[in-house]
């Protein structure tokens, strides 16, 4: 069994799941709650109020934190994958010679059976 089988879902998944937590804020922040708003204010006759998205508060330290995080863990599952399959490609490499020379072995020296 492969040492990456083993692994728990929680180190195989979090990429993923910080990437969609981190698509459904920006969709809420920046679509969603515009949008509420300013049919809010509509439907009640209220003057409208401009939304200020909640994440950009702060010099917008969560976005500039967020493209930090993906853009590591990005360069770092890259690295992970070269090194993956530069090891399947020796795997296989030595598979492949490993026949070659059992065929070798089989076969006379003036190539006849």
């Amino acid at each position: 069994m492969d040492d990456q089988d083993d692994e728990h879902w929680f180190f195989k998944s979090w990429r993923p799941a910080v990437a969609w937590a981190y698509l459904f804020l920006c969709l809420f922040d920046f679509f969603v709650a515009p949008l509420l708003l300013g049919l809010y204010c509509y439907y009640t006759h209220t003057p409208y109020i401009p939304w200020e998205p909640i994440t950009t508060r702060g010099g917008s330290v969560l976005h500039v934190s967020m493209g930090g995080i993906s853009g590591i863990s990005a360069w770092s599952r890259g690295k992970e994958k070269i090194a993956e399959m530069e090891n399947d490609y020796k795997d296989d490499h030595d598979k492949d010679r490993d026949q070659d020379r059992n065929q070798d072995k089989d076969t006379p020296p003036d190539g006849t059976k």
